[in-house]
């Protein structure tokens, strides 16, 4: 496992093995939920560009947020047409949903409490990358080590 001792400061408990294991029995749909996951990124953080469009450092950091989830769901596509995955839809991962239910609806918090769970599906994701890399073939521990 890549050392990233902040990251598990910060998430306070580790995924499960169970889940490891899971993940690696299921490497189609990791990659899936994964391109689907970069998507969903990329759109929340253009949602924070229409939401607080008077906040010009949030404008200029979730601008380069969008690029670069984009830029991973590009890779992340480029290796699912590769090892020719068909393309499937999948439900989302409770995790996040269950997370954003903690958001409160009103100003200033809101913006604070997304930013904070956006904080804590970012970490969990390197977590469990770092967690698979040394399982993972080649091409696949060069990429998810990459992100990391």
């Amino acid at each position: 496992m890549y050392p990233i001792p902040e990251i598990e400061a910060f998430l306070l408990c580790r995924t499960p093995d169970s889940w490891v294991q899971a993940a690696l029995r299921n490497l189609d749909i990791l990659l899936i939920d994964h391109a689907n996951n970069e998507k969903k990124a990329a759109g929340a953080a253009f949602q924070f560009m229409f939401q607080y469009n008077d906040k010009f450092d949030l404008l200029s950091k979730m601008s380069r947020l969008a690029r670069e989830e984009l830029r991973h769901f590009e890779q992340v596509i480029s290796i699912i047409r590769k090892r020719q995955i068909p393309m499937a839809n999948i439900s989302s991962a409770r995790y996040a949903g269950a997370l954003r239910k903690l958001v409160r609806n009103h100003n200033p918090y809101r913006l604070t409490d997304a930013l904070i769970v956006g904080a804590i599906v970012e970490a969990r994701s390197c977590e469990r990358f770092a967690a698979l890399v040394p399982h993972l073939d080649e091409e696949l521990a060069k990429f998810y080590g990459g992100l990391l």
